[in-house]
């Protein structure tokens, strides 16, 4: 599920699996003249591309390591053609994750990245 919301010139965008009606864990992604902060969970990827399809995303960049911040970097990069940046001590996390406990599978979809 996404929600957005306008602050200016930011667009808010909060993401969640939605679970029976409920999302379990609203994670968030901001975008700004631009720049795409962060690309949700890999449960949301889908509906992230598709909520940007008609915004002039030119490039992201990724906060920190941790999977409801970098689960659309894939699929986005991919359809989008932009370039994606992180912290330097992120890179090799984004690259080769560590392995997931159950409960992050189960709210972000860890095992689909």
């Amino acid at each position: 599920m996404i929600v957005t919301e306008k602050f200016g010139d930011i667009t808010q965008i909060k993401m969640g699996r939605d679970y029976d009606g409920q999302v379990l864990y609203w994670v968030a992604a901001y975008l700004v003249d631009g720049l795409l902060i962060d690309t949700g969970c890999s449960y949301t990827a889908e509906e992230l591309l598709d909520c940007l399809k008609d915004k002039p995303v030119k490039q992201a960049f990724i906060t920190h390591y941790h999977e409801d911040h970098i689960g659309g970097c894939n699929l986005l990069q991919n359809k989008l053609n932009i370039k994606i940046f992180a912290n330097s001590k992120s890179l090799p996390l984004i690259e080769n994750p560590p392995p997931f406990y159950h409960y992050q599978e189960l709210v972000w979809g860890a095992d689909r990245m």
